[in-house]
């Protein structure tokens, strides 16, 4: 399997279509946006992929403005439009880890040193997934790890944040 984790705060363009925002990109210049489409169509079309058959995972760590109604956003839009835009892929074997509910909010964790889906993900990637959320054989599969991956985000963020953050696996 191979896995590409993406870190870039999510947003939706003039046209309604979910991009990334790297760290060069102008917040007010979608044209510096990077549309998800093409960075996923770049994964899955990559010679590596596509010589080796492989698996692909992308985990996408990606922060979004959560719903305030103070400001009048009552839903960014983003992982819904992305969850949409990756079962559209026409590849077989690709999965995307999205690490919240459009409702919710994508928590940072300063104390922990990066995002709270992010934490996570490198834990059970690190081995916890297969032993806490697994079968024990010492190998991490897709769905060991969104299973941990939910259930460790949702229980950090329900004692240390007073919400809930329930990551999902999306499959093309």
């Amino acid at each position: 399997t191979l896995i590409v984790h993406l870190s870039a705060h999510g947003v939706l363009n003039a046209a309604g279509d979910p991009c990334l925002l790297f760290a060069d990109a102008d917040p007010l210049d979608d044209q510096s946006w990077a549309p998800l489409t093409k960075v996923l169509t770049a994964v899955g079309k990559h010679p590596t992929v596509v010589s080796t058959d492989a698996r692909v995972l992308v985990i996408l760590d990606s922060c979004k403005q959560p719903p305030d109604i103070r400001c009048g956003l009552l839903c960014s839009g983003f992982i819904d439009a992305a969850s949409e835009k990756v079962r559209g892929l026409p590849f077989a074997e690709f999965a995307g880890l999205l690490p919240c509910a459009e409702d919710q909010c994508a928590w940072t964790a300063p104390e922990m040193g990066g995002s709270v889906f992010g934490v996570m993900v490198a834990s059970g990637l690190q081995g916890r997934a297969d032993t806490l959320a697994g079968d024990g054989n010492t190998r991490v599969s897709v769905q060991e790890l969104a299973k941990f991956v939910s259930s460790a985000v949702d229980g950090y963020v329900r004692e240390y944040r007073g919400r809930v953050q329930n990551p999902s696996l999306v499959w093309c």
